[in-house]
């Protein structure tokens, strides 16, 4: 006679219980910095599918409106800063059935202008309701090596969060600690020539657990002046 077992946990050879795999993966991790008038093109390393999801930010050493930022070609307008430095703004796509193999990055700074982005591809992302919540924090006139933006209160268990700050005015800005959670496209992109600078950084965490109050995101650098971050949260399809 056969039998069946419901309810059964099942466990690894050393009696723990196997982690659940994230609904959502990291794809591909990219960042750039532009120059010049020119507009610039980013190749995408991976084979994308129907469905993949792009979150791009970038942030430029100037006031919002100075420089636009635009990324074209069916992107949704996510976020922009508040008319302070840096210029920040943030998009996001997903792929229809025949996925993009470019990204166009348009009228990104000038000649006096430092412009930086980064960005990720994300698969498992929710199609009809991809936003969970977003937060975003503007934290200005810090000479510090530390900042902390705010927190996020998720409404979807198994959210992936994605973490974007962009900050202007220090040359060779490097992130020495990320949060302990966002072990994915960890990462900078910085610009500076001589005269001005812009870095983003990124940090994803791609299963954030039940829903409700997720820590603010606290990372330590070698200082900045000004930055503004978003932290956005995914639905898993």
């Amino acid at each position: 006679m056969r039998k069946i077992l419901l309810n059964r946990t099942f466990r690894a050879p050393d009696g723990s219980t196997p982690p659940i795999p994230p609904a959502i993966t990291l794809v591909e991790a990219f960042g750039g910095s532009p120059g010049g008038f020119a507009d610039t093109t980013y190749n995408i390393v991976a084979t994308l599918e129907e469905n993949d999801f792009i979150i791009i930010f970038g942030a430029s050493d100037q006031a919002d409106g100075s420089t636009p930022l635009y990324v074209s070609d069916g992107y949704t307008f996510l976020y922009e800063g508040p008319n302070t430095l840096p210029s920040v703004r943030c998009w996001y796509k997903k792929m229809t059935a025949t996925p993009d193999t470019t990204i166009r990055l348009d009228d990104w700074g000038n000649s006096v202008w430092s412009v930086a982005y980064r960005g990720v591809i994300l698969r498992g992302v929710n199609t009809t309701t991809p936003i969970d919540v977003t937060t975003v924090a503007n934290i200005s006139d810090t000479e510090s090596g530390t900042f902390t933006a705010n927190a996020i209160t998720t409404a979807t268990d198994g959210a992936a969060l994605v973490f974007f700050g962009g900050m202007d005015d220090q040359d060779g800005f490097t992130v020495s600690s990320y949060p302990t959670d966002y072990t994915e496209a960890r990462g900078t992109q910085s610009s500076s020539d001589g005269a001005s600078s812009a870095t983003v950084a990124s940090c994803v965490w791609l299963n954030s657990g039940a829903a409700g109050l997720k820590s603010a995101v606290s990372m330590v650098t070698n200082g900045f002046d000004h930055v503004k971050t978003i932290h956005v949260a995914l639905r898993p399809a």
